[in-house]
């Protein structure tokens, strides 16, 4: 049986207008989806070829460096 997932956002996000890449909403859409309210360390780890997966796309290294540099 699948663990129902509670999805959050706060209102600062939704009306938030942030001129992002592709690939910044990649991440930061990939960080949203990782936060959990039971977590217990503000420290997440975000596994490059799980996002790969999810979006079917490639990451290189130099251009991840920027794109979470810009956030």
């Amino acid at each position: 049986m699948e663990k129902e997932v509670e999805i959050r956002q706060h209102n600062a996000l939704t009306n938030a207008r942030y001129d992002y890449s592709e690939l910044q909403l990649d991440l930061l859409f990939f960080i949203i989806s990782k936060l959990r309210k039971d977590q217990k360390t503000s420290l997440y780890e975000l596994p490059i070829k799980e996002l790969s997966l999810l979006t079917g796309k490639q990451y290189h290294l130099p251009y991840l460096r920027q794109a979470t540099e810009g956030l």
